[in-house]
């Protein structure tokens, strides 16, 4: 059978063929249709330059290839592959990119054209190589990631949201850490406490979203600073999330606009929850973790003298995130 030219879809005209393109998220399949063809290349260019472009892995791999580890870590972009071809992005994972290459500049990345980064919105860091615990309880963190962390972090003007994974937060990335930060979530993070009270003295007050987990054995002096500094500097804080790795840990700030909180790690007793849940007169939704999960009697009696929580979860302890004591 022979093609018709009506059958094509050449026919249709640029912006019938941008807004077609536009809900193709992949950037891979994106990138592998500019070679199609001059017209293609054109618009897909041009629609990269003005559409909001989300940078991480579920946008790269194909379904087919997230099972896939050998896949996941070789799909990997030079920077001037995205950069110079993404201008509005608004969520960038550092994972995604190939920073091997020495002589495009600092660590593969170009200074030539990076004015996406300015729309960035959400930042995801990842540690790329494999931290591990020093004496001090800090985390062994090379340069070459620092000094990628930093790049990103100066670049990235508008950042809302960061998260942090697997590395030793040291005073010089938080310095690159924007003041418009709203939501700020640390998995695995190990960090000096002068640093980082220094970090929330001025970023603190902003923030209405605060994560801290790690899955590790620490000193309960952790515990302890994360929940007095988060407490004496981050006040309009509306969603909390915590792992507390110690049940000596009695004491629970006041925390007068949140709605939500959650409490993982080791179990609590009724006591402290009570106390945790009376100093944050406007929440609303909680999820707390026993180590004996109570009685019916419990919730039905929460939800008497305190009327405002709507949405109660209770969750079992679990035992990998048992402690050592120093």
């Amino acid at each position: 059978m022979n093609s018709s030219p009506c059958n094509s879809i050449l026919i249709l005209n640029d912006d019938c063929l941008h807004h077609i393109f536009s809900y193709i998220v992949n950037i891979r399949e994106r990138l592998r249709l500019i070679r199609v063809c001059k017209r293609f290349e054109q618009l897909i260019e041009c629609g990269l330059k003005t559409d909001a472009v989300y940078l991480h892995m579920k946008n790269i791999l194909y379904p087919s290839e997230f099972n896939d580890i050998r896949k996941y870590e070789s799909i990997k972009f030079k920077s001037s592959q995205l950069f110079g071809v993404c201008r509005k992005i608004i969520e960038f994972h550092n994972e995604i990119l190939d920073f091997t290459d020495e002589q495009d500049g600092l660590l593969g990345f170009s200074d030539s054209d990076v004015s996406g980064l300015s729309f960035v919105d959400k930042l995801v860091l990842k540690a790329r190589h494999t931290s591990r615990f020093k004496s001090n309880w800090t985390m062994d963190t090379i340069d070459s990631d620092y000094a990628e962390f930093k790049w990103l972090l100066s670049r990235c003007v508008q950042l809302k949201t960061l998260h942090a994974f697997d590395f030793h937060l040291d005073s010089f990335v938080l310095e690159m850490v924007p003041k418009s930060l709203l939501h700020l979530s640390l998995i695995n993070i190990s960090f000096d406490p002068k640093d980082f009270e220094q970090f929330l003295s001025t970023h603190g007050q902003q923030l209405t979203g605060f994560k801290y987990s790690r899955k590790s054995a620490i000193p309960l002096e952790f515990d302890r600073t994360i929940v007095n500094l988060i407490s004496q500097y981050c006040h309009n804080l509306e969603k909390l999330e915590l792992t507390l790795t110690y049940p000596e840990l009695i004491y629970f700030g006041s925390f007068k606009k949140l709605n939500h909180l959650t409490i993982d790690g080791t179990g609590r007793s009724i006591v402290f929850y009570e106390y945790a849940i009376q100093n944050c007169p406007n929440l609303t939704s909680c999820k707390l973790t026993f180590k004996v999960l109570p009685s019916t009697e419990t919730l039905t009696r929460w939800n008497n003298i305190f009327p405002n929580l709507k949405d109660i979860q209770f969750q079992p302890e679990q035992t990998c995130y048992l402690a050592l004591c120093m």
